[in-house]
Formats: structure tokens, C-alpha cells, sequence
């Protein structure tokens, strides 16, 4: 899966989208894209990557920090 919504080395605030809290999921850097997924980086150096096509079916809602 092709897209170019996010831009490598930009912050993102990632969450779940049917989360009944407005807690947050993951705040941090996109570091990597692959063709399946994204990886992130919080600034305590902890990572974590989300599906392409989660966030293209809008299972979890990205904006900019």
C-alpha cells in the first residue's frame, strides 16, 4: 500500500479512533515507513509501528502534534 499522508520526521499524535476516552495512544517522530506499516519514536526511545491500512481505513486517527 502506497501513500504519502505522513512525512518521515514529523511528530504524530496516534490514537484509536472508536476510543470512548480522548486519552492518548502514542505521541512520537515517524522514523520509518515499510510497504505494510509505520514506525514511530516517543522521546523516551521507545517505538512502536502501526498497519498502513489501519490508518487508511481511519481505525486509529493521526494529526501532527
Amino acid at each position: 500500500m502506497k501513500t504519502n499522508r505522513l512525512t518521515k520526521g514529523k511528530r504524530y499524535v496516534v490514537r484509536r479512533k472508536e476510543s470512548r476516552s480522548n486519552d492518548i495512544k502514542f505521541c512520537g517522530i515517524l522514523i520509518e515507513t515499510y510497504e505494510r506499516f509505520y514506525v514511530f519514536e516517543n522521546e523516551n526511545g521507545f517505538r512502536e509501528c502501526f498497519l498502513k491500512v489501519d490508518i487508511e481505513t481511519n481505525y486509529y486517527e493521526v494529526r501532527k502534534a
